[in-house]
């Protein structure tokens, strides 16, 4: 496979280790050549910022990191993206919205079991139990997973808009009965 032909992997978040930063540099250093990353998020700490500025140096034009990211930006983001990781190991994380932001850009996603996660990817990704190691979880499933095909992307988008049009439907339900068709 040529250089820069593989998945593009993509972490957004508040850039710290509860988060994930360091296990989403860890599976970029440790994933093969063809992987490229792109991060984006506030950094707030002087570790985590020497941590991406390392990751930067050594891995090259194989991570792309942007800084904070907000409207277009953001979207283009999730645009570039095939693989949207969400290793956090925030002890409070319940349901992350940047999931939710990724599932309707067409993104696969790969995350650790916290809160509702695991039924925020259902069929769309991996979710990697909390004890298990992470990196090796993840990059056996993107070799085994290693076609990230426009179709695929419409089919998650798809899959997505029916959960978030049920959803929606459900919620409408409880507050306006009478405005859901029967």
């Amino acid at each position: 496979m040529p250089a820069g032909a593989g998945p593009v992997v993509g972490h957004l978040s508040n850039l710290t280790r509860e988060k994930g930063l360091y296990i989403f540099l860890e599976l970029l250093r440790r994933a093969e050549p063809e992987v490229r990353g792109i991060l984006a998020g506030p950094v707030g700490d002087n570790e985590d910022r020497a941590a991406i500025e390392a990751a930067v140096r050594d891995l090259g034009a194989r991570l792309d990191y942007r800084g904070p990211l907000y409207g277009e930006d953001k979207q283009a983001f999730y645009d570039a993206i095939d693989l949207f990781v969400f290793p956090t190991q925030y002890v409070n994380e319940a349901q992350p919205t940047v999931l939710f932001e990724a599932l309707a850009a067409g993104c696969k996603l790969i995350s650790f079991d916290r809160g509702c996660i695991v039924r925020q990817v259902a069929a769309d990704g991996l979710v990697v139990e909390r004890e298990d190691d992470f990196v090796t979880r993840a990059l056996a499933w993107i070799d085994s997973n290693a076609s990230f095909s426009r179709a695929d992307r419409d089919s998650t988008r798809r899959r997505y808009a029916d959960r978030h049009g049920a959803a929606r439907a459900s919620i409408l339900s409880l507050f306006e009965p009478d405005s859901v068709p029967r």
